[in-house]
């Protein structure tokens, strides 16, 4: 073979630094699901650190203030699900009462104006079903 014939070397490594990022992004997204505990405590551990050197300045040793951090971390994060769930409870009733209004708003507006627009006609979109659908739905998310 000439020398013309044989592929570039620079072309080769770059095919190989290709393949080698695929192949990477393929180990992250089939681990991915293993991964994330690991990603999601390496950030907690990064946000809190300057609390824990802030309270190891003070004298406390870094055991009882990583225990003290993460004690405070925990309080918090219930403290968050105690004041959410009541109100992402409530406003699924409000968006679930809301639902017949606005298939209501779609048949009166949007529907006659689909039709002018694209051709489209009220019988080629089952709005009942798609109501009955809703309602059932969101009438047992609400209760969760």
């Amino acid at each position: 073979m000439s020398e013309e014939d044989k592929p570039s070397t620079r072309m080769m490594q770059r095919l190989a630094g290709l393949g080698l990022l695929l192949v990477a992004g393929l180990l992250l997204h089939l681990l991915a699901p293993i991964l994330m505990p690991f990603l999601v405590a390496t950030a907690l551990a990064y946000l809190w650190d300057p609390a824990v050197d802030r309270l190891e300045r003070l004298g406390m040793g870094r055991g009882l203030c990583v225990s003290l951090v993460f004690f405070l971390m925990s309080l918090l994060l219930i403290l968050l699900v105690l004041v959410l769930v009541p109100l992402l409870g409530r406003q699924m009733h409000v968006v679930a009462a809301k639902v017949p209004l606005a298939i209501d708003w779609f048949k009166l507006s949007l529907l006659p104006w689909l039709e002018g627009q694209f051709n489209v006609g009220a019988g080629d979109i089952p709005l009942e079903k798609i109501k009955q659908a809703l309602m059932a739905n969101w009438q047992s998310a609400g209760g969760v």
